[in-house]
């Protein structure tokens, strides 16, 4: 079915008692699949009797070459410490009750002030990384745990001494691959206190940008219920010029081997920053939509980082966009948070509303066999009478230039919706009608937008 854009974008809410109607105007998910630290648990420890041959030992050091940025996918070498034991003492950034199973390597920095020490992960466990300085044992310049991606800061043509290990208290050792290689220069934005302005538009207008050589500045944030293993992370601000404004990132690349983009919202300053919130949502080559409530004239800060997969994907670049639909003046129920009460009726009783100016809260859903290509959404909150309810919403005007309004009902609250069912099965100033099962007492929101066509009448 074609739709068309509506030029009247008002509508009225009605709610009826068990039927509220409406009238519109105007995993686990670790890297490679192994169990990288994430939950503590013991496993059996390797008995000291197994020791490996080769690099067991640190005075067996295996050399690596230090590779171009962006070729590690291609000379990686394999490496091992399943029957490893523990030579020497504990890295500086962990401990364990049991033992360390550790392999050794070295590299040399050449010219270069940073490193990247990049894993990808067979049948490891655990992976604990430390890099030392003056030999074995010498001075300890990194150590990390969980890392795939390893940025060490390094003096030139200096040799370093890498120990890669397994404590023996959250998984055993197994096969790996391992590779070090230049950074190719960090980007300009991989600070806050260099991040990139983005001017905040009307919709998306999407400004190219990349996550290769980042380094980590803050640590990674449980973001839809994922917590990657490391956050390289690029840098963005803007200035907010409505009471809600949206950012979002798509990665560059397919579903096999582009980028998987993690987003976070901030406000305060670099020195004292304050998440807003961050969306993980999809997987490679994807779009991540993050909106959040915002004062006019307040700048806020937002940072792109990617999901460290086990194996090497071939993508860093993204394109990112922050817009707020139409600029000061929007909807005062443009967020969830803010929905406007309904009361729910014996008979349906109309409330005028409006989307004009309203922004996209969450994606479009896929409702009577049609997905909009953006959803500005508006909200409302009814609290049940009776075990269930009937949602209605009409778009103003005719049925050439009148809204086309699309309804979606949800259980539970704004930070965890769970949506009850949608409906788009009428034209532009048609009415659609949603029945759900409800539970008396609970309270519930709704959205209404709008099919958005192709031009404006």
């Amino acid at each position: 079915m074609m739709k068309n854009y509506p030029h009247l974008i008002m509508f009225t809410v009605l709610l009826l008692s068990s039927t509220v109607a409406a009238v519109a105007q105007g995993g686990s998910r670790l890297p490679g699949g192994s169990s990288l630290r994430g939950t503590s648990g013991s496993k059996s420890a390797m008995s000291s009797t197994l020791r490996g041959g080769g690099n067991d030992a640190c005075a067996n050091a295996v050399a690596l070459a230090v590779n171009a940025s962006g070729t590690c996918a291609a000379n990686a070498i394999s490496g091992d410490n399943g029957f490893a034991t523990q030579d020497g003492g504990v890295p500086d950034c962990d401990a364990t009750t049991t033992l360390f199973q550790d392999v050794w390597y070295t590299f040399n920095s050449g010219p270069n002030t940073a490193l990247m020490i990049e894993f990808t992960l067979g049948t490891i466990q655990d992976l604990v990384v430390e890099v030392y300085s003056g030999g074995c044992f010498g001075t300890s310049v990194y150590c990390d745990f969980g890392e795939l991606m390893n940025m060490v800061t390094v003096n030139t043509n200096t040799n370093y001494t890498v120990r890669v290990s397994s404590n023996n208290d959250f998984g055993v050792g197994g096969t790996f691959t391992i590779c070090v290689s230049s950074m190719g220069g960090a980007p300009a934005n991989d600070l806050c206190n260099n991040a990139t302005p983005i001017t905040v538009g009307a919709t998306c207008v999407g400004t190219a940008g990349s996550v290769a050589g980042a380094t980590q500045a803050l640590a990674p944030s449980t973001c839809g219920g994922f917590t990657a293993a490391s956050a390289n992370d690029v840098w963005y601000s803007f200035t907010a010029t409505a009471a809600s404004t949206t950012v979002e990132v798509t990665g560059a690349g397919d579903a096999d081997t582009g980028m998987d983009p993690i987003l976070e919202i901030y406000s305060g300053t670099c020195g004292a920053l304050a998440s807003l919130g961050c969306a993980d949502a999809t997987l490679l080559g994807a779009t991540e939509t993050l909106t959040v409530p915002t004062t006019v004239g307040v700048t806020y800060y937002y940072r792109i980082y990617k999901w460290p997969y086990g194996t090497p994907v071939t993508a860093d670049g993204f394109t990112t966009c922050v817009f707020s639909a139409g600029g000061p003046g929007g909807p005062v129920n443009d967020l969830c948070a803010n929905a406007t009460p309904i009361t729910v009726g014996a008979s349906c009783v109309g409330t005028a509303g409006t989307i004009e100016n309203a922004t996209q809260s969450v994606a479009p859903a896929a409702c009577s066999g049609f997905t909009a290509t953006v959803a500005n959404d508006v909200w409302y909150t009814f609290t049940a009478t009776a075990a269930s309810t009937t949602v209605q919403v009409t778009g103003a005007g005719d049925a050439t230039t009148g809204v086309d309004p699309i309804l979606e009902v949800f259980s539970g609250n704004c930070a965890a919706l769970v949506s009850l069912g949608c409906v788009d099965a009428t034209v532009r100033g048609g009415t659609e009608t949603l029945v759900v099962a409800t539970t008396v007492g609970a309270t519930y929101v709704y959205r209404i937008y709008h099919w958005p066509y192709a031009a404006p009448q």
